[in-house]
């Protein structure tokens, strides 16, 4: 969040305070609904996330993520509408 906002300072000094800007964050602890609604309050318009992570963690293990997939579109993707 810090560094949307250094980053808007330095667009500010060059004149571009006013253009739109896209901020891409990498969301691997972004686990629910609230969290994306948080990133996008600071600022993040694009989020990266490994979805299987908050129900298995890193794993190399194809069935986990898949599992993990399926979950994260029913309690986030579904929820966010």
């Amino acid at each position: 969040i810090e560094c949307i906002a250094r980053a808007r300072r330095y667009r500010e000094e060059m004149g571009r305070g006013d253009a739109p800007f896209d901020v891409m964050a990498s969301a691997s602890d972004a686990a629910s609904v609230e969290d994306f609604r948080r990133l996008g309050e600071a600022g993040v318009t694009h989020a990266l996330s490994m979805p299987w992570i908050p129900y298995h963690g890193l794993t190399d293990d194809l069935e986990k993520k898949l599992d993990g997939l399926r979950r994260y579109a029913k309690d986030v993707m579904a929820a966010m509408g």
